[in-house]
């Protein structure tokens, strides 16, 4: 089952930093998954955007055109099961930003992972998620408040679990990831984790487990100072019906950096449900001490406490017509400033919406709204970005 992989990828890799792992996968999968053939997709577009340098002072709206092709695989029913999908696409601006001078940016995407049945009833996962995005991923660990640019986002994960006895299961992983700008005014946010966990989970009923975590991030940081983290957490899953699921963990995180170390509360949360047609949701809640646009011209923060809230819904009232919509919360407050930094705090709110028609078998057709209202060092800004396209897969 798929839901096997996406549970353990959640319970050892969200627990130790969300970076690079995105939290919309904080609810496990419930229920059977099918297996997916082959199959390919290509877009194409054009849309407005009235702010592509998400500024405050310098607001310029500009047309764009955006193209990319598309493939997906998933094989649920072998002994060793796979999934794997990758999109390559640019948008081409008119107008060139001015962080970064592109009018060129690359929209590329690939996420693959295998679960393979070692015997007795342990299981071997790895999985590979790595993008090239314009784009703010806010369920991923990135900044929210920022100009137009590319963001190579990576994270490589192994975990190995085994059941002691019929309740009883252990596990351990581990994850590298990170993230690298192209825009100039970001590149010394630029940063790499490495990651361990070591979990104990209990199967109360065949609906609900319970679990404990003991897990350990160190942030490689491009400027200013590095941390270390040290999260105790335990944590609840339960399947609701068939369909849906959620999940808790909540706990404490250790953190080191600069010589100094305090603790802070670490939470998160998340819902799922998958249906074909009617409502389908994925919402995710956040709260740890990130490390996270702390450096300022020679000057650091040492704590980052971020909440970050999200949402993904859509409605489908038949097979050819559905809705989209939903939105994501960045809210940072740091403090512990070197050189008398005062403590500062960073609000960015997004909201969404969109439609797909099927107008054939192999056709579609979308839309696209997203508004963006945040706060950075030069003042306020908010973006609209609006965009119409047609798509194709076979």
């Amino acid at each position: 089952m798929k839901s096997a992989f996406y549970k353990m990828a959640a319970l050892s890799l969200l627990a130790p930093a969300a970076m690079g792992v995105s939290l919309f996968d904080s609810a496990p999968l419930v229920g059977l998954t099918e297996s997916q053939q082959l199959t390919f997709g290509a877009n194409v577009g054009m849309g407005w955007d009235d702010n592509i340098n998400s500024s405050a002072t310098d607001r310029q709206s500009s047309m764009f055109t955006n193209l990319g092709v598309s493939a997906s695989y998933a094989d649920y029913e072998s002994v060793d099961k796979l999934r794997f999908s990758a999109h390559t696409g640019a948008t081409l601006y008119n107008k060139r930003a001015n962080s970064s001078d592109q009018r060129l940016f690359g929209d590329i995407s690939v996420d693959a992972g295998l679960t393979h049945n070692c015997g007795d009833g342990a299981t071997y996962n790895t999985s590979l998620t790595l993008s090239f995005k314009p784009e703010p991923q806010y369920a991923s660990g990135i900044s929210a408040a920022r100009s137009q640019g590319d963001v190579l986002n990576w994270s490589m994960s192994h975990s190995y679990s085994r059941p002691i006895d019929t309740r009883f299961s252990w596990s351990a992983s581990a994850s590298y990831s990170g993230n690298l700008y192209t825009e100039s005014d970001y590149k010394d946010d630029n940063r790499q984790y490495l990651s361990s966990s070591l979990s104990l989970s209990y199967k109360d009923t065949p609906l609900t487990s319970y679990n404990v975590s003991l897990s350990y991030s160190h942030d490689f940081r491009r400027s200013g100072f590095d941390s270390d983290s040290i999260y105790t957490t335990v944590g609840v899953d339960h399947s609701i019906d068939t369909l849906s699921s959620c999940s808790l963990t909540m706990g404490t995180q250790l953190k080191f950096v600069s010589g100094t170390n305090f603790l802070s509360p670490h939470i998160t949360a998340g819902y799922r449900r998958t249906l074909s047609d009617g409502l389908s949701a994925n919402t995710y809640l956040s709260w740890t001490n990130e490390n996270v646009d702390t450096y300022h011209s020679g000057f650091n923060f040492r704590s980052d406490q971020t909440l970050r809230l999200g949402a993904d819904l859509s409605y489908a009232f038949h097979p050819e017509l559905s809705f989209n919509f939903g939105g994501s919360v960045y809210l940072a407050q740091y403090s512990r400033g070197t050189g008398g930094m005062g403590n500062q705090s960073r609000l960015t709110w997004m909201a969404h919406a969109g439609f797909s028609y099927k107008v054939a078998r192999n056709w579609s057709l979308t839309m696209d709204y997203t508004f963006t209202q945040a706060n950075k060092d030069a003042g306020d800004y908010y973006r609209n970005k609006i965009s119409a396209g047609v798509s194709y897969s076979f």
